[in-house]
């Protein structure tokens, strides 16, 4: 009965972690996901390399940073479940003038001192740059 139960723990992961091998070796130890690097997720006490996952179901998953259930890219959430964020090289279109979030251009470089500045903004006469 003992063999049984010992069995069927392990079938449904429930017990015994500590005879089992680590799933990659040299994978750094962890109790939640914000324990590991970019791009990895905290697995059975190890940070493994998170599999890139876009469905575009609605709903956010492992490998989604967002999912809004659309491929646009010009939204909050681009169409690749990747947050959008000043600097990505898309401009947003869902956000007006004053609101977090706008942005006037975004060329996706990091020169400060051409047409859009690295804030998103265009430069202008005056603007110190």
């Amino acid at each position: 009965m003992r063999f049984f139960l010992f069995i069927l723990l392990s079938v449904l992961g429930l017990g015994c972690s500590d005879v089992m091998a680590p799933i990659s070796s040299g994978a750094s130890p962890c109790q939640v996901t914000t324990d590991c690097e970019e791009g990895q997720l905290c697995s059975a006490g190890a940070c493994l390399i998170q599999e890139a996952r876009c469905d575009l179901d609605g709903l956010v998953e492992p490998g989604e940073a967002c999912d809004d259930g659309n491929q646009e890219d010009d939204d909050s959430c681009r169409g690749d479940c990747q947050i959008a964020r000043c600097g990505d090289g898309i401009r947003r279109t869902d956000r007006v003038l004053g609101e977090t979030g706008y942005e006037a251009c975004d060329d996706g470089n990091q020169r400060h001192e051409d047409a859009c500045a690295n804030n998103c903004q265009n430069a202008f006469c005056g603007d110190g740059i």
